[in-house]
């Protein structure tokens, strides 16, 4: 594969890959995008589906989710909560412990403005110059 100035793929050289395996975009699909120049990374001729094919040695569960989540359209794509349905995720011998995999804390912003919210609520504002007594203190006659 050839590599641009960053040492990245190409996506006008990705595309055929995928659809080589994924299978070409439906008429539909194209008519749905909207975009003039669309016809440009239209295959010659269209491509079959050949994930199950590509991936024949994998076991079934595995080859399940990935025809679930392998697919051009996103429409038909699986989402994350479907894919942790499935039974790759159900069936025995587990890759770990799901108890043993570290804790993190959230780092989406929106995590991370809840747990700001959630301490300031908890902390006591002070204004300036103004001493803040201890509970302990508070409770001394």
């Amino acid at each position: 594969m050839k590599m641009n100035s960053h040492s990245r793929p190409k996506p006008v050289e990705q595309l055929p890959k995928i659809f080589k395996l994924c299978g070409s975009p439906t008429e539909d699909y194209w008519r749905k995008l909207k975009l003039p120049p669309s016809a440009a990374f239209r295959p010659a001729l269209p491509y079959g589906r050949r994930v199950a094919e590509m991936f024949k040695d994998l076991p079934l569960n595995v080859l399940s989710l990935w025809e679930d989540l392998f697919s051009i359209d996103p429409d038909q794509r699986g989402s994350a909560a479907r894919a942790l349905e499935s039974e790759y995720f159900k069936t025995e011998p587990f890759a770990c412990d799901p108890l043993s995999l570290p804790k993190y804390p959230p780092s989406k912003e929106i995590d991370a403005k809840i747990r700001d919210d959630e301490k300031a609520a908890t902390t006591t504002v002070t204004k300036p110059g103004e001493a803040r007594l201890s509970d302990s203190d508070q409770t001394r006659t």
